[in-house]
């Protein structure tokens, strides 16, 4: 059995948050970013009004937006920001054999990809498993 389909750069950039989201090495410094600044704010706040009877408004106002609007706004502005590199790191190497057309052939031995730039043949018993995402394999 044999499947054409086109590989697009819309599908490298989806691809690459989907291996971002999965691995351990990109869930901690997105933890920490989204949860160190505004504990920070919070502590620069609980100083600040333990070491001044009249605490400036507008510093009390920035303090306390911090600390509620950066964890909600974090992973929008990280997201963005990640599909934004990824296109740009991609718009400057070369995909030609990455993207484009794809043959997927499933043989009696194993799997062979070809692609404009390779081809790739793996035996089934060397494949540790395939994972399902939902709108791709």
């Amino acid at each position: 059995m044999e499947i054409r389909y086109t590989l697009t750069l819309d599908d490298l950039v989806a691809f690459s948050i989907h291996q971002g989201r999965k691995g351990t090495p990109g869930w901690i410094p997105y933890l920490l970013g989204w949860v160190i600044p505004p504990l920070l704010a919070a502590l620069a706040l609980a100083l600040l009004l333990r070491k001044e009877a009249d605490p400036n408004p507008v510093q009390l106002v920035f303090l306390g937006s911090l600390m509620a609007g950066y964890p909600l706004a974090y992973p929008f502005v990280v997201r963005r920001l990640r599909v934004v590199s990824v296109r740009d790191y991609l718009a400057h190497h070369d995909t030609s054999g990455t993207t484009g057309e794809i043959r997927l052939t499933f043989t009696e031995e194993g799997l062979v990809e070809v692609t404009a730039a390779a081809r790739s043949e793996a035996r089934w018993a060397d494949m540790k498993g395939v994972e399902d995402v939902g709108h791709a394999t």
